[in-house]
């Protein structure tokens, strides 16, 4: 069998890839590289610290905790901060707890 293109889903070549397809590319973020290096930093700087970064699952660019973190303490499972900006994040991590 030839294939027609990529196919996501692993099922009949043609139409529906096209649709797989279309609906996994559309599935892109505004997050850029670099900043997506300096999330993967932070979340092994609070793994260091005991600590989990978690990312806020809202979807709404309108919402007031559109793109923000919390900070869980991983042994007692509770927050620690929340509502911060990945460059709040960071800075404390780095013992700017204020």
């Amino acid at each position: 069998m030839v294939s027609r293109g990529w196919n996501p889903l692993g099922i009949i070549p043609g139409i529906i890839s096209d649709i797989g397809r279309g609906i996994i590319l559309g599935m892109t973020s505004n997050i850029t590289t670099s900043d997506k290096v300096r999330e993967n930093k932070a979340r092994r700087a609070a793994a260091r610290q005991g600590l989990r970064l978690a990312k806020s699952r809202t979807r709404d660019g309108r919402a007031t905790d559109y793109g923000t973190f919390m900070v869980v303490d991983v042994e007692g499972n509770w927050l620690v901060a929340e509502g911060l900006y990945l460059d709040e994040v960071e800075r404390y991590l780095d013992g700017e707890r204020t």
